[in-house]
């Protein structure tokens, strides 16, 4: 679930599909995004590799949280992110990941606990991720119900807002206790 963009690198989890379909011939991959300069690429490598049977391309929907409900795994390609919401919203989904090491992934996704990192532009660390999680339904559900706690914790509406209040408060009275002490040298 990412619009079509180079550095999303969808191009890394087709070139790792087919390795994952050697071994799992029941996957099935889903695209989800916009058009944004690299789908017709995508397309094209799917169709060069063979893989046309294991991929769906669906256009961008304002209905994600239907599309997790037919996913096992989430997987966040990218070679550069700021921190992921849908990487959240799997995890609120109760998806176990597969996230590349970039930005706020690694804060977001917990390795081993919730998801597993892998390193960027590693077609074959994606691979290796895939097969562990298809190995072991267990570890899935596991790690999908792991994450979901981890978002109902540490990042739900009202985690977020105790934050806020915690931060403002904390930024007043560092302003009140600045300005009096100013007051004091100015005595």
């Amino acid at each position: 679930m990412a619009n079509f963009f180079d550095y999303k690198r969808q191009v890394d989890l087709v070139t790792a599909a087919t390795q994952i379909v050697k071994e799992f011939p029941q996957a099935r991959f889903l695209l989800l995004g916009e058009d944004r300069g690299t789908m017709p690429y995508i397309q094209q490598e799917i169709a060069r590799l063979g893989l046309q049977d294991f991929f769906a391309i669906i256009p961008g929907r304002p209905d994600p949280e239907n599309i997790y409900a037919a996913i096992d795994v989430y997987v966040c390609t990218s070679d550069t992110e700021g921190f992921s919401n849908v990487i959240l919203e799997a995890m609120a989904c109760g998806k176990a990941v597969i996230a590349t090491n970039v930005g706020g992934n690694p804060e977001a996704v917990v390795p081993d606990k919730t998801g597993i990192i892998v390193p960027v532009r590693s077609p074959k660390a994606i691979s290796q991720a895939a097969r562990r999680l298809l190995e072991s339904p267990e570890l899935r559900l596991s790690m999908g119900a792991l994450g979901r706690k981890r978002i109902e914790e540490q990042f739900s509406v009202k985690m977020m807002v105790t934050a806020h209040e915690k931060l403002y408060s904390r930024l007043l009275l560092d302003r009140s206790i600045s300005a009096a002490a100013k007051d004091k040298v100015t005595q």
